[in-house]
């Protein structure tokens, strides 16, 4: 994909990318994703969204987000790149790049490593002989996969807290 370079400007209101409504790069114009990076140290990537409310009368290569997105403070601007990205590369970025992503990632791992450990014992009570374990294995098993409910407990109670309405 050809990256366009851009001017980044965090003055934009929403937590999607705001175009120029003219003289906006061909590549970028029709993209409903993109993954803007501002270049010098540190590099900082992100995929966001394109509001389809352009900047009215605005023209050129400049991109604005919102404070704090790629560190930028409000009505700072740096250098960058952007390219056009697909869904799935968004909804990624949502996921690692943000706290309610990653706690509904922590919440997922804790859930399903418990599922996994209690589907386990639950096969081999009914016959089914997968692993052959002692009593102390099964013990630290069950420590397990209680910890990790209380994991993914509290990490929902925290992920309904932080979640914005």
């Amino acid at each position: 994909m050809a990256e366009v370079k851009i001017t980044v400007r965090a003055k934009g209101t929403t937590s999607a990318a705001t175009l120029a409504e003219r003289a906006l790069d061909p590549v970028l114009d029709s993209a409903k994703y993109l993954r803007v990076a501002v270049t010098g140290a540190p590099r900082r990537e992100e995929v966001l969204a394109v509001d389809p409310n352009r900047r009215q009368g605005a023209s050129g290569n400049e991109i604005q987000v919102m404070a704090g997105q790629l560190g930028l403070k409000y009505n700072e601007t740096a250098a960058g790149l952007a390219s056009p990205a697909t869904y799935w590369a968004y909804l990624l970025s949502q996921l690692l790049n943000t706290p309610t992503g990653r706690l509904l990632l922590g919440t997922l791992i804790a859930a399903w490593t418990a599922a996994w450990i209690d589907g386990s014992q639950f096969i081999g009570e009914k016959g089914i002989t997968l692993f052959l374990v002692d009593a102390k294995t099964l013990g630290v098993l069950g420590l397990v996969s209680l910890i990790a409910k209380l994991i993914s407990a509290i990490l929902s109670l925290l992920l309904a807290v932080a979640f914005k309405k």
